[in-house]
């Protein structure tokens, strides 16, 4: 007997198809892509220093958990660097100069090999922003703010003083300034201040952002080479880099964006969980 009802379970023996929810599958979708989105994100770890080579007059410091450096001293320009070909990738660092006593760089290296800052013929580049401009005893002037500069000679000698000659101070001679910030090429860095740098180093193409905003974007031909830390005279400055993050990296987000993503997971996986 062929049973015609239209009535849920009016006829015996005979199962019922309930329609899928139509939410279901487009929750199931949305949960894996921010699940891949945050995966992304999950693999990058705190660098470890241990293994970074330093060059110059500094003296950095590590904590007990070798990703934190701290250049103590107020001394001429100093590197700390990860001593490998690093092109094709984004760094990420987290620069903070915890003391008011001083005024002077911190910035970033890239293209750069071991030793470069004291050899005769280097070619590497060099971010740099000073808090201040400043005249120094030699008649230089440092001027405030972000800048992009290419480096192609010593700008570091032992038992040169403090300021270890003019060039990288006031980017003159073998330091040639490229380009400026665009925000913050007329604006300095303030201590007790955490600052995220995003940089994209590729051998045509490098970008620069702080805490999310685009800085610097300059097309060239750029040598492979080290990215590191760097530090010109001010004392007191902590470092940090991030390592593992996506090869080909949007625009850098926000340090709690990874948080946002979970959370919008775990709403959605909720949704779907009710819907089932």
């Amino acid at each position: 007997m062929v049973c015609t009802s239209n009535v849920e379970h009016s006829c015996p023996g005979q199962s019922i198809a309930r329609p899928r929810p139509k939410g279901r599958r487009a929750a199931s979708l949305m949960i894996g892509l921010l699940l891949v989105a945050v995966s992304g994100y999950a693999t990058a770890q705190p660098a470890d220093l241990s293994g970074w080579q330093s060059d110059g007059s500094g003296v950095w410091q590590l904590d007990s958990a070798d990703t934190v450096a701290r250049q103590t001293l107020n001394v001429g320009p100093s590197v700390l660097h990860n001593n490998r070909p690093s092109q094709g990738q984004w760094f990420r660092a987290t620069i903070e100069v915890e003391t008011v006593d001083d005024n002077d760089f911190v910035g970033l290296v890239f293209g750069y090999q071991d030793g470069d800052i004291s050899a005769a013929t280097p070619d590497y580049y060099l971010i740099d922003w000073k808090q201040e401009t400043q005249t120094a005893a030699n008649n230089v002037v440092g001027e405030i703010g972000l800048a992009l500069s290419r480096v192609t000679g010593p700008i570091f000698a032992e038992g040169v003083n403090d300021l270890g000659g003019p060039d990288a101070y006031g980017h003159i001679g073998v330091v040639e300034e490229l380009a400026r910030g665009i925000n913050l090429g007329s604006t300095g860095w303030q201590e007790s201040n955490e600052y995220r740098l995003d940089l994209f180093y590729g051998p045509d193409r490098v970008q620069l952002y702080v805490d999310g905003i685009l800085e610097l974007d300059e097309s060239g031909t750029f040598p492979d080479g080290a990215i590191g830390f760097y530090n010109f005279s001010q004392p007191q400055t902590r470092y940090a880099a991030i390592e593992g993050l996506p090869d080909a990296a949007p625009v850098p987000v926000a340090p709690a964006f990874p948080l946002l993503l979970i959370a919008l997971a775990a709403m959605l996986w909720l949704a779907w969980a009710r819907l089932r």
